[in-house]
Order: C-alpha cells, then sequence, then structure tokens
C-alpha cells in the first residue's frame, strides 16, 4: 500500500474529528491530550494571531481514507518504515 503524506489546512483539520478520535482509539497515544477535541480546543484557544503560530499539521493518507498523522508511530517508524514508504525519513518528518 502506498502513503501520501500532505499538510492539512486548519478547515481541513476542523473537519477530521471522527477520523482522529477513531485513530486515537487503536493507538497507545494520550486519550487526552492527543484527543481531537483536546487538540481543536488549544489550537482554538492559543494558535494563530493569538501567539503569531501557524499550524504545522501533516496527515498521512492511505487511498480513500485518513491514515494517520506522522510520528503517531514514532518509535516504530524509526527503525521500520510503515509499508508504501521509502524511508522513515518519510514517515516521521526527518
Amino acid at each position: 500500500m502506498t502513503y501520501t503524506v500532505r499538510r492539512l489546512s486548519e478547515k481541513e483539520f476542523f473537519g477530521l474529528q471522527e477520523s482522529w478520535d477513531h485513530l486515537l482509539e487503536q493507538s497507545n497515544a494520550d486519550p487526552l491530550f492527543m484527543s481531537w477535541a483536546w487538540q481543536a480546543s488549544w489550537w482554538e484557544t492559543w494558535g494563530g494571531d493569538r501567539l503569531n503560530l501557524d499550524l504545522l499539521l501533516l496527515g498521512v493518507y492511505a487511498p480513500g481514507r485518513y491514515a494517520g498523522w506522522p510520528g503517531s508511530a514514532l518509535p516504530e517508524c524509526r527503525q521500520h518504515p510503515p509499508a508504501g514508504l521509502e524511508s522513515s525519513k518519510a514517515a516521521c518528518g526527518r
């Protein structure tokens, strides 16, 4: 399977709640601080002009679906890049 990594717009980020939460349920990430609700609330409170920040969120897409965010499996991708990616650099943004 081939994956595509691309930068997401703020509008796309705010449309990912269902996919984000579904992926989070399947991961071992902190369910509070990595939840879409927490991330979206933080961005609405502190992002943009408030602290002069730009949203930099990369999305990983499998054919036809949102598959995650780079680094969501960081320990694994350091040694074994996901199938379809040629290197861990592509998966982990390094």
